[in-house]
This record gives structure tokens, sequence and C-alpha cells, in this order.
């Protein structure tokens, strides 16, 4: 959670509120709480007050075609790999970000 500063709460802004504000209605920004942030399909870690993207996978194919999918843990996404290695019989590139 950061105090973005006198005049706001302490809580979950959108990244832009903080920079040095360009965006319309920034100065008037309000926090999202924990519940709506889960909502919008991220992951929130209230010991650490820390936000997180839900693990995801993106296969990239040929013809500039891909599959992405979003999972609830990374044992799920991992999982999710290993079965289509075996049943496509492809070995693919791991990139972590």
């Amino acid at each position: 959670m950061i105090k973005r500063n006198a005049w706001h709460a302490e809580g979950y802004y959108s990244n832009g509120c903080y920079e040095e504000c360009y965006e319309s209605g920034c100065w008037d920004a309000s926090e999202y709480t924990t519940e709506e942030l889960r909502g919008y399909g991220y992951v929130v870690d209230e010991s650490t007050r820390t936000v997180y993207n839900k693990p995801n996978v993106t296969v990239f194919l040929e013809g500039e075609y891909e599959v992405y999918q979003k999972f609830d843990s990374e044992s799920e996404a991992s999982e999710w790999v290993d079965d289509l290695r075996r049943v496509s019989g492809k070995d693919f590139e791991v990139i972590i970000k």
C-alpha cells in the first residue's frame, strides 16, 4: 500500500496515479479495494500488501496466431504446459517475465 500524499488515503491506485499525474482525473483518483482488485483478476497478498497478475501462459503458433490462458496458480499453469507438451509431442521455450 502506498500513501500517495497528504490528502490521499493508503491504498492500491492505478499505476499512472503514482507518476507525475498527466492523466485526467488522476488527482481525484480513489484507491481500489482488495475485492475490486480480485474482481479484476489480480492476486492480492494482504500480508505483504502486494498485487500480482495471475499466472498466465502464451503459446505462439505459426502465422502469428497465439493461445493465451490465465491460471489461478503457478502449479496449474505448469501442469497445463506439461500436458500440452505431452499431447503435442513438442517442446517449448519457456520465457518467464
